[in-house]
C-alpha cells in the first residue's frame, strides 16, 4: 500500500505510546492537551485499535500499558492495515501499575499499523486519556470491536469508535525497558 509522504511521520525513538503515536496533524493538536487517569474499561471484552505509521523498518519487542486498579486480563498486540493480527501477548493477568509484556519480536516495514488492546472485564481500571470527542478519534482512525472472548481476534472486525477515551498503550523497539 502506498502512502503519501506527507502523512508518514518519523519515529526515531525506541518507544512509542498513545501520547507519541504519529497520528494526523489534527490528532497531534488534540494530544497536546491530553491527560491520563484511571477509568473502568467500557465493556467486557472490548478491543480498541489505535493507528500508527512507521516510515522506517522497526522490530517490535515489547508492549506496555498502565493499570489504575487490577482485575481480569489484558491482551495487547499489533495489526496490519488490513486488520490481520501480526502478534499478540495473549490474555495476561493484570498486575501492578506499568505492565510490560514481552511479545514475539515482530519486524514491521514502513506502513500503517494498529496497536490493539482488549480487557476481559469492566472491573479493571486502565489508564485512559481525558475525554477526547469520539468524532476526533474516528477522524484519526481509532477503531473498536466487541469481542466474544478475552483474547484479540484474528482478523479484527473494525467498528466505528463510539468511546471518547484513548487507552494508554505503547510499543517498545528495544529488548528491555
Amino acid at each position: 500500500m502506498d502512502f503519501p509522504q506527507a502523512q508518514i511521520e518519523n519515529i526515531a525513538g525506541a518507544c512509542i505510546n498513545t501520547n507519541t503515536f504519529p497520528f494526523s496533524t489534527a490528532m497531534q493538536a488534540e494530544q497536546c492537551v491530553v491527560n491520563y487517569a484511571g477509568a473502568v474499561w467500557p465493556s467486557n471484552n472490548m478491543a480498541f485499535y489505535v493507528p500508527f505509521v512507521l516510515d522506517q523498518p522497526k522490530t517490535a519487542k515489547q508492549m506496555f500499558w498502565e493499570n489504575a486498579a487490577v482485575a481480569g486480563t489484558m491482551d495487547i498486540g499489533i495489526y496490519d492495515a488490513y486488520a490481520n493480527r501480526l502478534v499478540s501477548l495473549g490474555a495476561t493477568t493484570n498486575a501492578g501499575t506499568l505492565q510490560v509484556g514481552n511479545i514475539t519480536d515482530t519486524a514491521l516495514v514502513p506502513g500503517l499499523y494498529y496497536a490493539a488492546m482488549l480487557c476481559s472485564t469492566i472491573v479493571t481500571q486502565s489508564t485512559w486519556s481525558a475525554a477526547i470527542p469520539s468524532a476526533n478519534l474516528r477522524f484519526c482512525g481509532v477503531q473498536q470491536q466487541a469481542v466474544g472472548s478475552a483474547t484479540l481476534p484474528n482478523p479484527a472486525t473494525f467498528a466505528v469508535m463510539a468511546q471518547s477515551f484513548l487507552p494508554m498503550i505503547g510499543i517498545s523497539f528495544q529488548a528491555t525497558m
